[in-house]
């Protein structure tokens, strides 16, 4: 009988211990699937870049580089290029936007916006007459032809310089005021004239004369040729043109519209063909005849037939 009772014992205890180690290995399998997601979490927030990498990241680009020391010998160092985050990812938007500015004594002005991947680090630059982002080798393409049409151009403004449909001679639409008056060779001026609010004109200190220039938010958006200009385009139309000659310069590209306060006056409307080219216009004012006075830049400020009224 009693060692029919140790035996019983003997499985009892037996039994309790392997339930014991069978709770223990269970309650350990549990803490490691919870160790396991949290380290895993931990290892995605450490791919993520923080906002001060971010900025250190733009603020190494060529392209950064090159502004600041441009802008730092142009103003001898009264204006300064600055770079800052903006705007934070948030669960829909994984992106860090960041702002390169000139900061002025007085305000800043935004020479870029770039987007930055949170995780891949990928980055992109706003288009500005689109506002659309664009993967930044793509941006250093369009750079690399800007810089070989300026090559190709006029090294200064002068009455020589030529109208294309995003800008005059080495200025492009785009610019700031003062990357403007460095590839100009003079200085930008105010003319004191404004209307609705963010919107001034300005004008070559020296010459040309009658050439000025739309700037809004600080940068150039259209260039106005006023009065007995003889400033050309490219393709050679002028102040003084007749509608005709307009229309046989850009055969076929001419859209022709009312004008608002000549009776017989007309807007003709130049649309270019190639697609890079569809947020620009060049618009002729004429007097029912003869153009009177005309414009180039981007939409829709090309199309403001008041100037910044």
């Amino acid at each position: 009988m009693m060692n029919k009772v140790k035996r019983l014992t003997v499985l009892f205890s037996g039994a309790v211990a392997c339930a014991l180690f069978l709770a223990i290995c269970s309650e350990r399998v549990s803490q490691a699937g919870d160790i396991l997601p949290q380290f895993q979490l931990h290892q995605m927030k450490a791919n993520k870049l923080s906002a001060d990498s971010v900025a250190q990241k733009i603020w190494k680009l060529p392209e950064v580089q090159q502004k600041a020391k441009q802008i730092g010998d142009l103003s001898h160092h009264a204006v300064s290029l600055g770079v800052r985050v903006s705007e934070k990812p948030t669960a829909n938007q994984p992106y860090y936007i960041v702002q390169v500015y000139e900061s002025h004594p007085d305000r800043i002005v935004t020479i870029w916006y770039l987007r930055v991947h949170n995780k891949t680090g990928a980055i992109a630059v706003q288009e500005y007459t689109t506002g659309e982002y664009i993967p930044l080798n793509e941006w250093r393409k369009q750079l690399q032809t800007k810089a070989s049409v300026k090559v190709n151009q006029q090294a200064k403004l002068t009455k020589e310089s030529k109208v294309a449909i995003d800008g005059i001679g080495p200025i492009r639409v785009g610019m700031t005021v003062s990357e403007a008056s460095v590839a100009a060779g003079t200085k930008l001026v105010s003319t004191g004239y404004s209307g609705a609010p963010g919107c001034f004109y300005f004008r070559p200190q020296n010459s040309p004369k009658d050439v000025a220039f739309m700037v809004i938010g600080d940068r150039i958006a259209r260039v106005d040729i006023w009065r007995n200009s003889p400033v050309t385009t490219i393709s050679g139309a002028r102040i003084g043109d007749t509608e005709e000659r307009i229309k046989s310069l850009y055969p076929g590209r001419i859209q022709v519209s009312q004008h608002s306060y000549v009776p017989k006056g007309h807007y003709l409307t130049f649309v270019p063909k190639d697609p890079s080219d569809k947020n620009y216009r060049i618009v002729f004012e004429t007097d029912g005849k003869r153009v009177t006075e005309y414009r180039a830049g981007k939409l829709p400020e090309v199309q403001y037939i008041e100037g910044c009224s």
